[in-house]
């Protein structure tokens, strides 16, 4: 079995340079390109997905409704898909970010990401492995493994 990862297309915040997280922004005219090249190239090399996830944000939301609707495939939105809460920083400038929420020497896996808020590393990883479980991925000793060199994360590896 494999889970393919598929990251939106270009959005707004991308062209603004704002940290991103639930900042909830759109795909821009290049990032609905980008998904509709995608379909289109699936469309004449089929990946043979069985199903398709997606986070309820709009950019994840909608490059992957340009995909699944060129393959045929139902679309499930779920939250548990959305990207990191990054609290205050979503929608702010990297600079100002970096100004009102310096990076600090250490973080603990249960602290929330800025001293005002957002998701922190271990309900990260705890939202996670419930929508690895909702797509009912089994995961077995050593049997699942990310190789970014493919972007695609696979029991097999990438050939």
């Amino acid at each position: 079995m494999n889970l393919t990862l598929l990251r939106h297309g270009r959005s707004r915040a991308d062209d603004e340079g704002v940290h991103e997280g639930r900042y909830d922004s759109p795909l821009t005219d290049v990032g609905r390109a980008q998904a509709q090249a995608l379909a289109a190239y699936w469309a004449t090399q089929p990946p043979n997905f069985d199903r398709a996830y997606c986070s309820t944000l709009l950019r994840a939301h909608e490059t992957a409704h340009i995909v699944t609707d060129a393959l045929g495939l139902p679309l499930t939105p779920t939250d548990l898909l959305r990207e990191w809460d990054n609290g205050p920083l979503a929608g702010m400038g990297r600079e100002e970010a970096l100004e009102k929420y310096p990076i600090p020497a250490f973080r603990h896996d249960l602290d929330p990401l800025t001293r005002d808020g957002g998701e922190s590393q271990a309900a990260i990883r705890a939202r996670a492995l419930q929508a690895l479980e909702l797509i009912r991925i089994p995961i077995e000793s050593g049997s699942f493994r990310f190789n970014p060199t493919c972007k695609a994360a696979q029991q097999s590896g990438c050939e």
